[in-house]
């Protein structure tokens, strides 16, 4: 029984003058509504899995994609983009990492001390000499969505030069709770699909007769 006024933006006029004879004041009603507040249904990311990957001769953008998925829970059914459910990942051997082409000697790691002139740049086969894990934990970095999630995401990342590592405990926890742990799968060869076999063509002396 309420209809848009358009003389009086934002007000309501009442179709019935019931109120008018019992002196009742009209109510204030808003074109736009009234603001509810909705209780979202909570949702489980599931349990964090501990992963063990070797990162020996290993091309860095590829194991990169592959740990960003784990760290970000795009491999679980339960993902939801806002929010964490991601697993912990161990990289080893992180000073045996590869490069395609040319980028030992061309890729430049660049950043500022915030003084006047303070720009600092690290060739990469200088950073692998002395920081070889940086090299992964950046391009891993850049992977990941750019929001408030990628610091949490970033602390579940551990990568170790070598073949040692200190999270053997929670490892084998994780194995023994939920089986195997996540391996990263090999890119396909070219010939995986099956092949389909054509029909025998018919020759042209089969045709004039």
């Amino acid at each position: 029984r309420w209809r848009h006024d358009s003389t009086t933006p934002g007000r309501h006029r009442q179709l019935d003058d019931s109120c008018r004879h019992r002196q009742m004041p009209l109510p204030r009603v808003w074109a736009t509504g009234v603001a509810r507040a909705v209780k979202e249904k909570a949702v489980s990311p599931g349990p964090r899995v501990w992963h063990l990957i070797d990162a020996r001769a290993q091309v860095v953008g590829r194991l990169a994609k592959n740990v960003a998925e784990l760290l970000t829970g795009k491999h679980k059914p339960t993902h939801v983009p806002r929010l964490d459910g991601g697993d912990h990942v161990v990289v080893i051997n992180a000073a045996e990492i590869e490069f395609t082409g040319r980028k030992w000697t061309q890729k430049m790691y660049r950043h500022h001390t915030g003084w006047m002139g303070g720009l600092k740049e690290t060739l990469a086969k200088d950073m692998l000499k002395k920081f070889p894990e940086r090299i992964l934990e950046y391009a891993v970095k850049g992977m990941l969505p750019k929001n408030k999630l990628r610091k949490q995401r970033m602390m579940r990342l551990h990568v170790f030069p070598g073949a040692t590592h200190t999270h053997g405990a929670e490892l084998d926890a994780s194995y023994q709770q939920f089986g195997p742990r996540w391996r990263i799968r090999p890119k396909p060869s070219s010939d995986w699909y099956p092949k389909l076999e054509l029909p025998p063509q018919r020759s042209s002396a089969a045709e004039g007769s």
